[in-house]
């Protein structure tokens, strides 16, 4: 997907609103009308960043809506995906604005990572476990006693990887930008934004709550309960913490489908950015079913919310602080390209 289709989100740190996004919602203009075994790969080719997610959220909302007969077995591994972006976070794109000394080395490790090899996911996680501990230097305790983000903050500071050389550039400012805690978005949500989706035109790019806006994350995993992030340095280290509770337990990230009526599949699937949710409406077809009405809310919607933590949070920095803005943007990690407009641009340009 070009940039230009995915659109973008606009910070603006000191001003109300602090979050402003041209993205428009895509899925119904691309999806409706289609036999429901395109979806799946059009879904994926729509939404690169997170392609097999999606690939598997079409496919389990196609099938909960009663149209899975039509579809050939989902082969699709959250694990492998979710680890492939938080590898690129940790290893090239963090690394390369922070730490450039050390991009070139953890680009080259990134390459290398046992995302795909052959075997189930357990055997997968292993590997991931064997490499983490050699390639990144990661304490082999970790992997058998836990690992919390003030666990990663104290290794990064006397580490000489260059995962931690990258990590110990952003800790000391992530530390000063609190975050409010808010609940996190849970599955038991989940009826609310189907019914919403299917209800509400537009209610996807701009999603609400009964009881707010919520925030979803790795910080935020059903299978983890854990605090509600204090601050940008809990979300950016939650990528590590994650990556190692995945090489433990490659099935953890919860995913499922259900019917809220007939002809209506939601799906769920943990991404590496979040909770993802579609909402398929099928109907009969000439050549068996297709998409009636297609809807995907993104975790970037959440997380890049006008209302959200994140926006909240911009608008207690200074209007020229770039730099605090962008660490923020690199803690919520969108899918789509961020802009920092600083007050002193908007003055100009007036």
């Amino acid at each position: 997907m070009t940039a230009d289709l995915a659109g973008q989100v606009e910070l603006r740190p000191g001003r109300r609103p602090a979050v402003a996004s041209t993205r428009a919602e895509l899925a119904p203009r691309l999806l409706n009308g289609v036999a429901v075994q395109e979806a799946p790969r059009r879904a994926a080719a729509l939404f690169t960043l997170c392609a097999p997610a999606h690939a598997l959220a079409a496919h389990e909302a196609i099938a909960a809506a009663g149209a899975g007969d039509a579809l050939a077995p989902a082969t699709v591994s959250l694990f492998g995906s979710t680890v492939r972006e938080h590898l690129l976070r940790l290893c090239h794109d963090w690394p390369r604005r922070h730490a450039p000394a050390a991009a070139l080395a953890l680009a080259a490790l990134a390459a290398a990572a046992p995302l795909w090899a052959p075997g189930d996911d357990a055997g997968r996680g292993a590997a991931l476990a064997g490499w983490l501990r050699r390639w990144l230097d990661l304490p082999a305790e970790w992997f058998t006693q836990g690992v919390d983000a003030d666990a990663v903050a104290d290794w990064c500071r006397t580490g000489a990887s260059p995962t931690a050389l990258a990590l110990r550039t952003m800790q000391a400012r992530a530390n000063t930008l609190a975050t409010l805690a808010v609940a996190p978005l849970a599955l038991a949500a989940l009826p609310e934004i189907g019914r919403r989706l299917g209800d509400e035109p537009g209610w996807a790019l701009r999603p609400r709550l009964d009881a707010g806006v919520p925030d979803t994350g790795p910080w935020s995993r059903a299978a983890d309960g854990a605090a509600a992030p204090r601050h940008a340095w809990d979300r950016i280290a939650s990528r590590l913490v994650d990556l190692v509770r995945l090489a433990a337990d490659p099935a953890r990230l919860a995913h499922g489908a259900l019917s809220p009526a007939p002809g209506v599949g939601l799906a769920w699937a943990e991404t590496a950015r979040g909770l993802l949710v579609h909402r398929v409406r099928v109907e009969p077809a000439a050549a068996g079913w297709r998409v009636a009405d297609y809807r995907v809310l993104a975790p970037t919607e959440w997380n890049f919310h006008p209302e959200g933590v994140l926006a909240r949070t911009l608008q207690a920095l200074a209007p020229d602080d770039v730099a605090g803005a962008e660490l923020l943007a690199d803690a919520f990690d969108p899918c789509v390209p961020v802009r920092c407009r600083p007050m002193n641009e908007e003055t100009a340009d007036a």
